[in-house]
């Protein structure tokens, strides 16, 4: 099955709402997870956990995974975007060999290229009681604007109304406050009524059909044109090349005259950004420099260790989010020549 949500935290809660019909639920995140899908179950009595990344994989650190008698929803996401079935098949091994069968496992593939090869894997090797998901809003390898599709073989039947009372709200608030002091230890949160409508709404008709169509012309490797969000449109297939372009154009000029002091995380042609790993206290100092030449970076999103009370629990998230810088792959040649240029000028203190 196919469901199509308005984003991809929506499929999560819609699997929590789905298993708490039947299961007492636990939800594990790593640590690196994007806030968004930790606050996408305050509309549940789903319990919170998180675990540490290994360093190197930027997949999950085992050591740090604690068991627990819940059934489990464990969330894995693939490192921004490189997508690898050898290891997506490792990793669910060694879940499965964790928790058997009291386990289901989300794939976050929010930052993978939602390719005709990697759709077929996922329709061809789904096993029971997993789900992969795919994000098409904001930022995204393929930016619809908004929508997410979820591969599943459960079947989901909960659906959300299109509209929430004032009760519902006031709920909401309550259920955030409750969550985030509990295990993230924040400060009062305090959000208007709208920020819930992504989490307990349905897509119009038109919406869902328009994603479905989408999906489908890539399941049979068809082009379709794709208006970005700069007004730029391109189409599927030309959106990839320039991104493989690009991706093959910074792994052979990058570095180059810094004795490999810079580690390049990107594996995949297709990766949502080239990311690299530079030594702490370098990170701010590059991105400063590729401001000044006329082109921009970014950091990585800030993680959820800041506020959990454990943070100590997860030093290997800590560690990574310091050191890396995101790389647009997805601009011109101009672009790319600034990019390398900052970081040559600043070698001396790579």
């Amino acid at each position: 099955m196919i469901y199509i949500c308005p984003r991809a935290s929506n499929c999560l809660l819609k699997i929590v709402k789905q298993l708490e019909k039947f299961e007492r639920v636990t939800i594990y995140f790593p640590a690196n997870i994007c806030y968004t899908f930790p606050l996408s179950v305050i509309y549940s009595e789903a319990k919170i956990k998180f675990y540490d990344i290994d360093f190197e994989t930027l997949y999950p650190d085992f050591k740090t995974v604690e068991k627990d008698d819940n059934f489990l929803i464990f969330v894995c996401v693939i490192p921004y975007g490189d997508w690898d079935k050898e290891e997506v098949e490792k990793i669910r091994e060694k879940i499965r060999m964790f928790w058997q069968d009291k386990v289901f496992i989300l794939w976050d593939c929010a930052l993978t290229f939602p390719t005709y090869e990697v759709l077929d894997y996922v329709l061809v090797n789904i096993k029971e009681s997993e789900g992969f998901v795919f994000s098409f809003s904001y930022a995204k390898p393929l930016e619809l604007g908004f929508g997410a599709a979820l591969f599943t073989k459960m079947k989901i039947e909960h659906k959300f109304p299109f509209c929430i009372s004032k009760d519902e709200s006031s709920f909401l608030v309550n259920r955030v406050d409750k969550i985030f002091k509990t295990y993230l230890n924040l400060q009062k949160v305090s959000l208007k009524n709208q920020s819930f409508l992504c989490y307990n709404s349905e897509l119009h008709k038109n919406d869902i059909n328009y994603i479905d169509k989408i999906v489908e012309k890539i399941l049979n490797k068809e082009d379709f044109e794709v208006t970005l969000r700069n007004g730029q449109k391109l189409t599927f297939f030309e959106i990839m090349e320039k991104k493989k372009a690009n991706n093959k154009y910074f792994r052979e000029n990058i570095g180059l005259s810094t004795k490999s002091k810079i580690k390049i995380l990107s594996k995949s042609d297709l990766c949502w950004r080239f990311n690299i790993r530079v030594d702490e206290g370098v990170r701010d100092r590059i991105i400063e420099r590729i401001f000044l030449n006329g082109a921009f970076a970014s950091r990585l999103f800030p993680n959820l260790t800041r506020y959990l009370k454990t943070s100590s629990k997860f030093p290997n998230t800590s560690k990574h989010w310091k050191h890396v810088i995101n790389i647009f792959n997805n601009q011109n040649e101009d672009y790319n020549k600034k990019i390398i240029k900052s970081i040559e000028e600043m070698k001396e203190i790579l």
